[in-house]
């Protein structure tokens, strides 16, 4: 996956959740700060964001 310059947090937690990258959320938050984008956590605040990020998380166990 090469990293748009456009992409926004949300979208690259969407991708990185659904290429199977991390398992968690705690991992995607570890991961969007590593790849440099800022303010994660707020990000997450939202509980439909966490609801569907958890969602999206949960496919890789099928």
């Amino acid at each position: 996956m090469t990293l748009s310059k456009k992409t926004n947090t949300i979208e690259r937690a969407f991708e990185l959740a659904c290429e199977g990258e991390c398992r968690t959320l705690s991992g995607l938050v570890e991961r969007l700060s590593s790849e440099g984008f800022n303010d994660v956590q707020e990000h997450f605040f939202c509980h439909s964001t966490r609801r569907q990020l958890k969602e999206a998380l949960s496919f890789l166990d099928l």
